[in-house]
């Protein structure tokens, strides 16, 4: 069973008083519901329905990037569309929801490069070397000839 399936719809309205008693710590606002975009608008954050979409987008691009992963399979093939239609009070999988979404950005997963993490951890591999030693003579008074015969 899928997590978002077992949130209702109380809890998410619960979600926003807890976030709306927190800002009220923060920035003294008036206790009434009209007021919460407004102290979000104060913290300098958008409304939580856009942050949820731009996180679900986010994550779904990213998971898009590693089909090996177990989540890929669930989000980009969805099932029990059928079934989710049929029920409007179920909250339908992230894939069903993220898929309109995913549409109106132009995200087409066979056009997707792969995620492919390198076999050597990059703290293993070895260090450039860089000569400074063109960088310690004044440019103003040194010849452009030594410059080439150094650099080349």
């Amino acid at each position: 069973m899928a997590v978002s399936s077992m949130v209702s719809r109380e809890n998410f309205t619960y979600v926003y008083w807890i976030r709306y008693r927190t800002m009220h710590c923060g920035y003294a606002s008036v206790l009434s519901e009209p007021h919460l975009p407004q102290v979000c608008v104060q913290a300098n954050e958008p409304p939580l329905y856009i942050r949820r979409r731009m996180l679900s987008i986010q994550y779904s691009l990213r998971l898009g990037l590693s089909p090996s992963n177990p989540a890929y399979n669930t989000v980009f093939n969805a099932k029990f569309k059928v079934s989710f239609s049929s029920k409007p009070n179920q909250i339908p999988t992230l894939g069903i929801r993220i898929a309109p979404e995913l549409e109106k950005i132009g995200f087409k997963r066979n056009t997707v490069s792969r995620l492919c993490v390198p076999a050597t951890p990059p703290w293993l591999l070895r260090h450039p070397k860089i000569d400074l030693s063109l960088h310690f003579s004044d440019k103003a008074v040194t010849h452009s000839d030594v410059y080439k015969i150094s650099f080349y």
